[in-house]
Formats: structure tokens, sequence, C-alpha cells
């Protein structure tokens, strides 16, 4: 059971980069290689633009709106649906 973070916060997960840049600069402080990157720990840029870009665009209007924000958490879990016949 998941329970609200508490997997990446005691490092059970490596929390995925939105953007490409983020991704890179995170694997440069852990001394992981750009291959390594790219093939492991793609930024959800690289792996879903479209939701990255949507997620952006939130987080664009919420720092317009509130002005001073000082971070920001975004929690997804992706499940495989199993959706064949029995």
């Amino acid at each position: 059971m998941h329970r609200g973070g508490r997997c990446s916060i005691g490092g059970v997960r490596t929390p995925q980069q939105i953007t490409i840049e983020g991704s890179r600069r995170w694997a440069k402080l852990q001394g992981i290689s750009e291959e390594e990157r790219a093939a492991q720990y793609p930024s959800l840029e690289e792996a879903l633009p479209e939701c990255a870009k949507e997620l952006i665009d939130v987080q664009q209007k919420l720092e317009d709106y509130f002005k001073d924000m000082q971070d920001s958490n975004y929690h997804s879990e992706w499940e495989a649906l199993d959706s064949s016949d029995p």
C-alpha cells in the first residue's frame, strides 16, 4: 500500500523529474551518465511530453495566481490495466 509519498521520502523510489533540464541536473549530481539517465531515469517531458506540458502549464498558472510559490510536489501512480476477458 502506498502511503502518500513515504516511498520517495524514505528513499525507496527515485522521483521522476518533470523536465529534461531537471533530469540532467539530477543525474549530474548523482554521477549518472547521460546514456544511463535517458535509459533508466527519463524525465516526464521525455516519456509523456503532452502530460508534461499540461503539468507545466498548470504549475505556471498556480505561480501566476499565488505569486510566491516555494515548491510544488506531484504524485501519480501508473498501473497496467488488464482488459482481457476471463
